[in-house]
């Protein structure tokens, strides 16, 4: 198998650029051949990232309307698209776009649907055509979230191909004495962390509106470089909250962690659906940080942040609303802790980089062969709606028959026929299909936590919620009724 992304620039420039990487270096480190071609940043050229990848970055001429032009792609992707099984296209990605229409590639094309084009409305116009061509293209259309598909205008004549896999990147990990040198130059404040390019989509302005509406006994502080450096300064200056709130400027890359695990809270205050998925959001959950998001129409920023589990979201450009919420995640230590507890279980279940990389490669295996293995089984979240455990099913109260650990009886496993979910006996070459017993998506989903870690009913409940538009009350019987089932056909052990 061998595959080539077209994605945007190198190095990088912001998250779509680090999940992309991400993808390249994890599939070639496992021996696979991933290549990447994109527009560079620095000097054109082809640099080797290892053995089995290689990133083609091409000049570009000009940039406008935040379209980077490189004409020398076009002749570049012809050269060595045949090289390739599987092109996977990021988009929006104008000049990938062309660059593939002109290719001849016969191959299969997974496009990567990042996020709609929204402000360059002239220029869609133009590009439209070409957009719609791609999507037709497309053997696999894939989403960083359910919402983002669902309400993209664009992608609704082809929902067969539609397919959501969250971003993951793997767990931050600060350095103590790089935390405590944080904690102790704000000493007796709780820290708010936001971090970006200062840009207008961020809404950074109505974060320090949002600062000047916190106790005193809070500071709020900034990371990231943009064009609205300037006018964010003044705007601290006019209102007099340099106390409160503090840009930080270019934060390298290894003391970026450290004020994850040094912050009380992280505040995304995007505006517009430009923050399509907003994977800062993610970071701070791998540090077990609760997070103040925004409810942006149509985007899947709300969804990444489950309001009222990991964090809360709030109405855009309301600053009394984030500072709200920002005091209400920190009102007491039992709120904090609960907060705190599930953005880290959020992370855990939807969000690790190698759930990602398992997914994705189960999505390319399907393109490649008739039968994928069910050892890299597909989910695919589908609402924003995440349950809430009940006080008596919480981890420090729960009965006795929730404690218990369960597990799959030895020598079974999950196989996938096409679109079908199977458990097999996996001590026999040859599948009897007398013994088979076929599951549904979800009872597979179940079935592969219970392969990968003994838990118990209580954490499948928690998986339905998380991944699911369900409630406790329908999980719970959803897990009781499955696990009631396999164990009549003797699947569990006793």
């Amino acid at each position: 198998m061998k595959i080539l992304h077209l994605g945007k620039y190198y190095p990088l420039k912001g998250g779509m650029e680090k999940a992309v990487l991400d993808i390249v270096e994890e599939f070639s480190g496992r021996g696979i051949q991933c290549d990447l071609l994109c527009v560079s940043t620095a000097e054109p050229g082809v640099v080797e990232l290892n053995d089995y990848a290689r990133i083609y970055a091409t000049a570009a001429v000009c940039h406008a309307n935040s379209v980077s032009i490189s004409p020398s792609m076009i002749p570049m992707l012809r050269r060595i698209c045949d090289q390739y099984d599987i092109i996977h296209v990021h988009c929006p990605n104008p000049m990938a776009t062309l660059a593939l229409y002109l290719s001849g590639y016969k191959g299969k094309v997974v496009v990567h649907w990042h996020s709609d084009i929204l402000r360059q409305r002239i220029s869609l116009k133009f590009y439209l055509p070409l957009q719609s061509w791609l999507i037709r293209r497309a053997d696999v259309i894939v989403g960083t979230s359910p919402v983002y598909l669902e309400q993209s205008p664009f992608l609704q004549k082809e929902k067969a191909k539609l397919r959501t896999i969250p971003l993951g990147v793997s767990p931050v990990h600060p350095h103590p004495d790089g935390v405590r040198a944080i904690r102790e130059r704000y000493a007796g404040r709780k820290i708010v962390f936001a971090l970006g390019r200062l840009i207008a989509y961020k809404g950074f302005n109505h974060l320090i509106e949002a600062a000047a509406l916190l106790p005193d006994d809070y500071v709020v502080l900034i990371g990231g470089t943009g064009p609205l450096s300037g006018q964010l300064a003044a705007q601290i200056e006019a209102a007099g909250i340099g106390h409160k709130a503090v840009l930080l400027g270019y934060i390298p890359a290894e003391a970026v962690d450290n004020y994850y695990g040094a912050c009380d809270v992280f505040c995304l205050s995007s505006i517009w659906k430009t923050e399509a998925f907003g994977m800062v959001q993610i970071e701070a959950m791998s540090c077990a940080k609760p997070v103040v998001a925004t409810n942006i129409p149509g985007s899947g920023v709300p969804w990444v942040n489950a309001h009222g589990v990991s964090g809360l979201n709030v109405e855009p450009e309301n600053p009394a609303a984030l500072a709200k919420a920002i005091v209400e995640i920190t009102a007491s230590d039992a709120v904090y802790e609960q907060f705190c507890e599930r953005a880290a279980q959020r992370y855990a279940s939807l969000f690790t980089k190698e759930r990602m990389m398992r997914e994705y490669h189960a999505l390319y295996a399907s393109l490649m062969e008739p039968e994928a293995s069910l050892a890299d089984v597909q989910f695919h979240p589908i609402a924003d709606g995440v349950g809430r455990l009940s006080p008596a099913m919480e981890t420090s109260g729960r009965p006795d028959n929730e404690k218990k650990a369960l597990k799959i009886k030895e020598g079974l496993s999950l196989r996938r026929l096409r679109d079908k979910y199977m458990v097999v006996d996996s001590n026999s070459d040859n599948v009897n299909m007398a013994s088979v017993y076929s599951l549904n998506e979800a009872a597979a989903l179940l079935w592969q936590k219970l392969e990968h870690d003994d838990c118990t009913r209580s954490e499948l409940i928690e998986l339905l919620c998380s991944i699911y538009d369900v409630n406790v009350e329908t999980a719970a019987n959803d897990v009781e009724r499955q696990l009631e089932e396999w164990s009549a056909y003797g699947l569990l052990e006793a």
